[in-house]
C-alpha cells in the first residue's frame, strides 16, 4: 500500500445522517493509501468520544469537511470547523451532494463528489500527498455504519480551546479614538522608504503592505456620482497640522455608508465604493475646505506608533465592528455586541447597553483584571457604559496605578487603558492633537518595556473606529451578526459587514520586527478578535464565555508569536518632540464627551438630558464633573 506524504491522519467532519456515505469514502481513501481518522473506525470500545474526538481534533494537521444538506446544519460540524479555522489548520471541503456552503468555506476550493465520484477520490488522493492513486475500493461488508443513535456533541464543558500563548501572563489593551488606519498608518511602509516589512503573516497572504497610494483620490461634488465633471482630491503625503482634520468629521451609521458607498444603498458589490468621504465631510461640517479629510499624517509626525508598529507588528486588515461610532464599536470590544444599537444616540442609556462583558467572565472564572484610565475626575468610560460594572469600582484605577503596577511586575492578566476624552484630551478624537495622544503611548511603551514583566506582556494598542476620516479599503460583508438582538437591530441593520479599518498594534518580545499581519482564515480581524484570544488564551469554557457568534468567527492572534525565544533588544522609540496644541475648551462637546455627562447623570438618578441641556461648552462639561466628583474607589493591594 502508496501511503501519504505526511503520517498525520487528516480529521473527517460529517454530518451522521451521511454515515454510509462517509464510511465509503473513508475506506476509499485509505485502500489509496491515505491516513485519514473517522469516529466511527477510530475509536476503540470504551474511549469516551468527546475526549477521543479532541485528540484527533488537536493531532490532525487537515480537516476533510464533508459538504451536505445534512453537514452545513450540523453542530457538531460547525464547532469542529471553527476549531480547525481558529488553529489555522488546512481544510478541504469535500461536496458530497447540493447545499449552501457556509461563507468561511465557501471561498475555499472544493472537491466535487457529486457526479464523478472516482474522479474526485483520485483528486482528493493527491491533495492528501499520495503519489499512486489506485482504483478506487468499492466498500467492504466490513465498514457498514455501527448502530449510532447520535454522534454525541462535546459537552460545553469539555468543548475547551487548545491553550494559545503560554509565554504570556499579561495582555494590556490601549484604545483611542477616531483615526482610521490610512490617516494614521497608511504611509507607514511606503515605497522607496525604509525600513520595510520582514515577514508578512500568513504566508500565504499578499507580500505587499496595504497601505496608501498618491493615486487615490475622492471626489469634491456629487456630480460625479451622475457622471459628470468635478473636481477630485488627492490624498497628501502629510497633514498640514497634528490637530486635524477640524472640524471633527461625523461617523454615526447614515454617515459611514455615505462615506462608503456615496448615494447607492450599501451593497455587497458598491458602485462607489469608499468615493463619499469629502463629500460627507463638506456637507455636515459645513467646512471650506473638505480635503482636511484626505491629509493622513507622516511617520515623521507620528514617530511613536510608526516606530512600534515596524518594531513590532501591524496588522493592515483590522475592522472596526460597525460601521458607526464610539459606543457600538467598544461595545463590541468589551462583549461581542452592541446588544442591537447602530449609534451612540443623542442621550445614550447604559441600561440599553447592559449586556454581560469581558469583565464579567473574568470576574465569573477568578482571572484578575483592571481597566486603567487617565483622568482625574471625569469617571472612566467603561465603567459608565456598563452598569453591571458599577459595583466593580475597585477595578478601576487611575494611570499612575498603572505605572507602578508596571514597575512592580503585578498587572492583572488582562488590563485596558482609556486616555482622558475630555479634560486634557489625549484621546486622539478629532481635532484633539494627536501628539498628546503619541506622548500617551510612549509613556506606556516606557512603563511597560521596563517591567520586569516585560518578556510575559502582551501590549496592544487599537482604536475604535475610523471617526469619518477617509481610508481606501472597503469593509466587507460577511461578518457574523452576533445574537438575537442584533437581527436586526437598530435601522433594521443585522450587523453582517464591518466598520472601517482602524490602525491595531500588537508589541511583545516575542514578535518579530517588521511583521505585517491579516487573517488567517475566510473572517477578518475585528475588535471580537481580542475576545476571542482572550477565550484561548485563559481557557475559559464555553459556559462561561460571551456566546456573541461574532467572537465564535474571530480569528485569535497567535499566529503573530513567531519567535522560538523572546528578543532581548528594547528598540529605541522616540519621544514627541512637538508641542500639543490646546483643545479649545469653548466649543460644543464632541459626541462622546456628550456620553460622559449623560451616562454619568444616569448613573446618579439625575435626568440625563435635562443635565445634558446646560452643558452648552466642554468647559460645562469639565465644571459638571468636578462639582459632581464620582465615588473614590476602595483601596487595593
Amino acid at each position: 500500500m502508496v501511503r501519504a506524504k505526511d503520517d498525520s491522519p487528516a480529521f473527517v467532519s460529517y454530518s451522521r445522517l451521511d454515515s454510509e456515505f462517509v464510511l465509503r469514502l473513508a475506506a476509499d481513501l485509505r485502500a489509496g493509501g491515505a491516513n485519514v481518522w473517522l469516529d466511527q473506525l477510530d475509536i476503540e470500545p470504551g474511549m469516551p468520544w468527546d475526549r477521543a474526538i479532541e485528540d484527533a481534533l488537536a493531532r490532525s494537521p487537515s480537516m476533510l469537511v464533508i459538504l451536505s444538506a445534512e453537514s452545513v446544519n450540523s453542530d457538531n460540524v460547525r464547532d469542529e470547523v471553527n476549531y480547525a479555522l481558529g488553529k489555522q489548520k488546512r481544510i478541504i471541503p469535500v461536496l458530497y451532494n447540493d447545499c449552501d456552503q457556509p461563507f468561511r468555506l465557501a471561498r475555499l476550493q472544493h472537491i466535487d463528489l457529486r457526479t464523478d465520484y472516482s474522479r474526485g477520490l483520485k483528486t482528493l488522493l493527491k491533495v492528501l500527498g499520495v503519489d499512486h492513486v489506485p482504483v478506487a475500493a468499492a466498500v467492504p461488508a466490513s465498514t457498514k455504519p455501527k448502530r449510532i443513535e447520535a454522534r454525541p456533541r462535546l459537552s460545553r464543558e469539555r468543548r475547551m480551546p487548545v491553550p494559545i500563548l503560554p509565554q504570556i501572563k499579561h495582555i494590556i489593551v490601549v484604545m483611542l479614538e477616531n483615526r482610521s488606519f490610512d490617516n494614521l498608518c497608511g504611509w507607514l511602509y511606503k515605497p522607496g522608504s525604509t525600513p520595510q516589512p520582514s515577514q508578512f503573516l500568513p504566508g500565504r497572504s499578499p507580500q505587499t503592505y496595504n497601505g496608501l497610494k498618491s493615486s487615490y483620490t475622492n471626489p469634491v461634488s456629487e456630480l460625479y456620482f451622475t457622471g459628470q465633471s468635478t473636481e477630485t482630491y488627492p490624498v497628501f503625503d502629510e497633514a498640514n497640522a497634528t490637530n486635524m482634520p477640524n472640524p471633527d468629521p461625523e461617523e454615526d451609521f447614515d454617515d459611514v455608508n455615505y462615506q462608503l458607498f456615496g448615494p447607492e444603498p450599501p451593497s455587497p458589490t458598491p458602485k462607489w465604493p469608499n468615493l463619499g468621504f469629502v463629500i460627507n465631510y463638506a456637507k455636515v461640517t459645513g467646512t471650506n475646505i473638505p480635503v482636511q479629510i484626505m491629509e493622513p499624517f507622516s511617520p515623521a509626525q507620528l514617530p511613536v506608533i510608526s516606530a512600534l508598529a515596524t518594531n513590532f507588528a501591524i496588522c493592515d486588515a483590522w475592522f472596526s465592528s460597525v460601521p458607526s461610532n464610539t459606543w457600538p464599536n467598544r461595545a463590541f470590544f468589551h462583549a461581542g455586541t452592541s446588544n442591537g444599537n447602530v449609534v451612540n444616540g443623542t442621550v445614550p442609556n447604559p441600561f440599553n447597553w447592559n449586556v454581560r462583558n469581558i469583565f464579567n467572565v473574568l470576574e465569573d472564572i477568578g482571572a484578575s483584571w483592571r481597566v486603567y484610565h487617565d483622568t482625574v475626575f471625569v469617571p472612566p468610560l467603561t465603567w459608565l457604559m456598563f452598569p453591571n460594572l458599577w459595583l466593580k469600582l475597585d477595578h478601576f484605577s487611575g494611570f499612575d496605578r498603572f505605572k507602578s503596577d508596571c514597575a512592580a511586575g503585578t498587572l492583572p492578566q488582562y488590563s485596558f487603558v482609556e486616555p482622558s476624552f475630555l479634560d486634557n484630551p489625549n484621546d486622539e478624537h478629532p481635532p484633539h492633537d494627536v501628539v498628546a495622544g503619541e506622548q500617551f503611548l510612549y509613556d506606556i511603551w516606557q512603563a511597560v518595556n521596563r517591567s520586569p514583566a516585560w518578556s510575559e506582556t502582551l501590549l496592544m494598542i487599537t482604536y475604535d473606529e475610523h471617526g469619518g476620516i477617509y481610508d481606501h479599503v472597503h469593509p466587507p460583508y460577511g461578518a457574523a451578526t452576533p445574537d438575537a438582538a442584533s437581527n436586526p437591530g437598530e435601522e433594521g441593520f443585522t450587523f453582517d459587514r464591518f466598520g472601517v479599518r482602524v490602525p491595531t498594534v500588537l508589541i511583545s518580545p516575542w514578535i518579530q520586527a517588521g511583521t505585517v499581519f491579516r487573517s488567517p482564515t475566510a473572517t477578518p480581524y475585528d475588535h471580537t478578535s481580542m475576545l476571542a484570544t482572550l477565550r484561548d488564551w485563559l481557557q475559559i469554557p464555553a459556559d462561561k464565555m460571551l456566546t456573541s457568534a461574532r467572537i465564535a468567527a474571530a480569528p485569535t492572534l497567535e499566529q503573530v508569536f513567531t519567535l522560538p525565544q523572546a528578543r532581548t533588544d528594547i528598540p529605541n522609540i522616540p519621544q514627541p518632540v512637538a508641542e500639543v496644541k490646546a483643545t479649545a475648551t469653548f466649543k460644543q462637546p464632541n459626541p462622546i464627551q456628550q456620553s460622559l455627562v449623560t451616562a454619568y447623570a444616569t448613573q446618579q438618578g439625575k435626568d440625563p438630558a435635562a443635565i445634558l441641556s446646560t452643558i452648552k461648552t466642554r468647559q460645562d462639561a469639565i465644571d459638571y464633573f468636578q462639582s459632581n466628583p464620582a465615588p473614590t474607589p476602595p483601596p487595593t493591594s
